[in-house]
């Protein structure tokens, strides 16, 4: 049974990610065309004409924005693991890096400390960091946004962690934000396709590690891991 159940989700990423990848290419020329028709027209394009071209846009690229994150999803479950020993204090500053301009604009207090290097895949392990520190900023609405970046032993294993001072999670939401496409508010509030943390999960498990959240509304998140990976 579990060989068989291998096999079927297997193909059933397989599928996912060549039906992912075909359906791409019409929605890049339906934005693409949707814009051009709208240049062509110009001042002729009446008011309502114009407002329908831009959801047909906007449509378009949301769509192509989730099968974007459907294939991040599907190679994250499909991807092996490659071993390396990694400084994680060198790659979190490289993920610090990558949101120089959002810390800069919301005056973020960004606090680091201290961790081990340990031996796992450094492009998944980069993207669960990324992930979680793009949430830690999207889900904020302080006037002065803290990011904390956290590394505890328990029991000899190294906990990781993400903390902001935002909006928080209620208790029964914080098994389900971790399903495919689950959100929690309007996409309007806050933009995004509810697979980031689905992605998280899916690396984080393939390095046999375990992933939660601790959470206060309108107080703080704190997403915690373990990797179960080699230190050294």
């Amino acid at each position: 049974m579990n060989s068989e159940l291998l096999k079927k989700n297997e193909e059933l990423e397989q599928f996912t990610y060549i039906a992912s990848h075909d359906l791409q290419e019409p929605l890049r020329k339906l934005s693409a065309f949707s814009g051009l028709l709208k240049k062509d027209v110009g001042k002729d394009l009446n008011s309502r004409a114009e407002k329908d071209l831009e959801y047909i846009i906007d449509a378009s690229q949301r769509m192509q924005a989730l099968i974007q994150d459907l294939l991040s999803l599907s190679r994250a479950g499909r991807m092996a693991l490659a071993s390396e020993r990694i400084d994680l204090n060198e790659l979190i500053q490289e993920v610090k890096v990558s949101f120089k301009e959002e810390i800069e604009q919301s005056g973020t207090d960004f606090k680091t400390v201290d961790c081990p290097a340990v031996h796992a895949d450094p492009v998944l392990l980069k993207q669960v960091f990324q992930n979680l520190i793009h949430n830690a900023f999207k889900f904020n609405n302080k006037e002065k946004p803290i990011i904390e970046i956290s590394c505890t032993k328990k029991n000899d294993q190294t906990i990781f962690g993400v903390k902001d001072n935002g909006i928080g999670i209620k208790p029964e939401y914080m098994e389900q934000i971790f399903i495919p496409f689950k959100r929690l508010h309007g996409r309007y509030e806050y933009p995004g396709t509810g697979i980031g943390l689905s992605i998280c999960k899916k690396i984080v498990e393939q390095h046999d590690g375990q992933i939660w959240v601790e959470s206060k509304i309108d107080e703080y998140s704190h997403f915690k891991f373990t990797l179960n990976a080699k230190e050294n």
